[in-house]
């Protein structure tokens, strides 16, 4: 038994900490692929006309953007623990891809049939995960923080007040 538990006694603490969050990063990426990928399947009726084509996108766009994310999460706990510069380039295209998922998704909802449940389901899921990879290439933690409560503000109480359809005092 020690031998398969050497390698795990012989790591410092730190290291430990490491090894626990890389695995749980890459552990996202099976995350999302089952919960939010297989969504555009299970909320769909099996007596429904409508064709598979857009559950089936929409898993496959699924799947390559929990890849991608999980890449850049990997890239960027390398930059915190200094290993790596910062991967601008790999957050970009996380960043580029995610919103055009997101897009993709209302697309589908709105053209090809994707149903009306799965659609606010897979935008939420692919927002929060690729929000959830940006974050960590930040190099502040007042900067990280910005991230999540804006996005939730501003989704809980709409548009403000003096804007056009904003509630007015």
């Amino acid at each position: 038994m020690s031998k398969l538990t050497g390698w795990w006694k012989r790591r410092s603490s730190a290291g430990k900490v490491e090894l626990y969050t890389r695995w749980s990063f890459h552990f996202f990426v099976l995350v999302e692929i089952l919960s939010f990928g297989s969504m555009a399947f299970t909320v769909r009726d099996p007596a429904d006309p409508r064709p598979l084509v857009p559950a089936v996108a929409s898993f496959l766009v699924v799947c390559a953007h929990s890849v991608l994310v999980g890449f850049l999460s990997s890239r960027a706990l390398d930059f915190v623990t200094g290993r790596r510069e910062r991967p601008v380039r790999l957050a970009v295209a996380t960043t580029a891809v995610t919103v055009t998922a997101v897009l993709l998704f209302l697309c589908l909802r709105r053209f090809a049939g994707l149903h009306e449940a799965a659609a606010p389901g897979l935008v939420l899921g692919v927002s929060c995960f690729g929000c959830g990879s940006l974050v960590l290439t930040l190099e502040k933690v007042r900067h990280m923080s910005y991230v999540p409560p804006g996005g939730r503000r501003r989704g809980a109480r709409g548009p403000p007040p003096h804007a056009p359809g904003g509630a007015r005092s």
